[in-house]
């Protein structure tokens, strides 16, 4: 059998628009939620942030739908004058 009969190996699976691997669009709204609920969570207290920093990190990989749900509730912090909110 020479090399040429081999068949070519599984095709690499497409990113989403979030930068996201295999992940279905139902998965990534799920997470938004769950980002936008410890955003929401979030007080100004040292224990809290740094629990939400180590969660960040520890998701580090999807980081493209982290940093979009962030800039969302900055952004309603702004419109709302409610800067608690904005994180």
């Amino acid at each position: 059998m020479s090399t040429t009969d081999k068949p070519d190996p599984k095709p690499k699976e497409e990113e989403s628009s979030l930068g996201v691997s295999g992940e279905t669009p139902n998965d990534i709204r799920q997470f938004q939620k769950t980002v936008n609920g410890r955003l929401n969570a979030m007080t100004d207290r040292q224990d809290s942030i740094q629990a939400l920093s180590l969660w960040l990190i520890h998701h580090k990989n999807q980081c493209q739908i982290i940093a979009s749900c962030w800039l969302a509730a900055v952004k309603r912090g702004k419109t709302t004058g409610d800067f608690r909110t904005a994180v």
